[in-house]
């Protein structure tokens, strides 16, 4: 019985022809495929998990393509059991460790994920921003701009004297929700920003001039 592997790169994935021969001079092939990545050291397995409810650890580095070893290597102070823990939420992760796989998979939003979701006090005080495109954040930041515009001489007429009467209450209570709303885009276009800086489309360097 004889057996033939001819791999082929395609896309990344690198695909494995298996070709047997057995002694009835039958031929049979099996394909299959590993994700190749273009890093150094070569092959690294990169097969995505069949685990259901993965968290978000997880799932942005196999979005990258890494195994858990690769996804060490590049971290260097995390090891592949310690990221096996975080990923099964054995474990919390620590900030620094949250700055360092933001990084390493080019996903910022591992930060405010961390800061409002695990973070003790983060939870009480830090909202979570969904990732949005610009078009979206543009639109939402134009209607709430409008809103307070028209708003603005009745915050002064509230706030003028310092203090707050009961009659002011409903319409301060309103104007204040309408500025939570622009906080949470801002925070949202810092996040587009960020992701885009992160994905190689914005050189960060240009925001500083």
């Amino acid at each position: 019985m004889r057996n033939k592997k001819l791999p082929l790169v395609r896309n990344n994935i690198l695909y494995f022809a298996h070709f047997t021969q057995n002694k009835n001079h039958k031929t049979f092939f099996i394909i299959c495929r590993i994700v190749y990545n273009g890093t150094k050291g070569g092959l690294k397995m990169g097969r995505k998990s069949t685990k259901e409810n993965k968290n978000i650890y997880f799932t942005s580095r196999e979005n990258m393509g890494y195994s858990r070893d690769a996804a060490a290597e590049k971290l260097q102070f995390v090891s592949a059991d310690r990221i096996e823990k975080i990923e099964n939420e054995r474990s919390i992760p620590h900030p620094d460790e949250v700055l360092a796989m933001a990084d390493c998979y080019k996903n910022p939003s591992l930060c405010n994920y961390f800061c409002s979701h695990e973070c003790p006090i983060g939870r009480e005080y830090v909202p979570e921003v969904k990732a949005k495109e610009l078009s979206q954040i543009t639109l939402e930041m134009l209607a709430t701009l409008n809103i307070l515009e028209k708003e603005k001489n009745r915050l002064i007429e509230i706030t003028v004297d310092g203090e707050i009467s009961e009659d002011e209450l409903p319409d301060f209570i309103e104007i204040q929700k309408e500025l939570e709303k622009m906080s949470m885009i801002i925070d949202s276009l810092n996040l587009w920003i960020n992701q885009t800086i992160a994905s190689g489309k914005m050189d960060k360097n240009m925001l500083k001039k």
